[in-house]
């Protein structure tokens, strides 16, 4: 549901989302995959999963977030520095955002978040499966 909401903000490079999720965390999409994998890492209930997921996440998006910033300054240089200054990174904080009257579903399809969503619904399809069979349903 973060991803989704990000992205029924997000106009890629034409404009800098600051509204919705975005008045949160200057990364909600990248915090939402953060969610799942969080999620999907505990339910596997195995710390070696969790401390793997941690582990990519990090190597992963950590530096996609570091060119990502650069992007920013360079196609906002304006109003990037303020955003950056007012709000965090990657971990929101937490207050009622503004701006929530800006989510487009059109924004949400054309950036093709769908995607992730069917991605999400087949995993938990399959930890679905993997918690019947455990339990002896075969």
């Amino acid at each position: 549901m973060v991803r989704a909401w990000a992205t029924g903000h997000l106009r890629k490079n034409d404009r800098l989302a600051v509204s919705g999720p975005y008045t949160l965390t200057r990364n909600p999409l990248y915090f939402g995959s953060f969610l799942v994998g969080i999620g999907f890492s505990l339910a596997a209930r195995d710390v070696n999963i969790l401390v793997v997921f941690l582990l990519c996440f990090a190597v992963l998006y950590g530096p996609v977030m570091q060119r990502e910033i650069e992007t920013m300054k360079h196609l906002f240089a304006e109003q990037y520095s303020s955003y950056q200054e007012n709000v965090p990174l990657f971990f929101p904080r937490f207050h009622l955002p503004e701006g929530l009257s800006d989510f487009s579903f059109e924004r949400y399809l054309r950036n093709r978040e769908y995607q992730a969503l069917i991605g999400f619904l087949t995993a938990l399809v399959l930890l679905a499966l993997k918690v019947d069979y455990l339990a002896g349903g075969r």
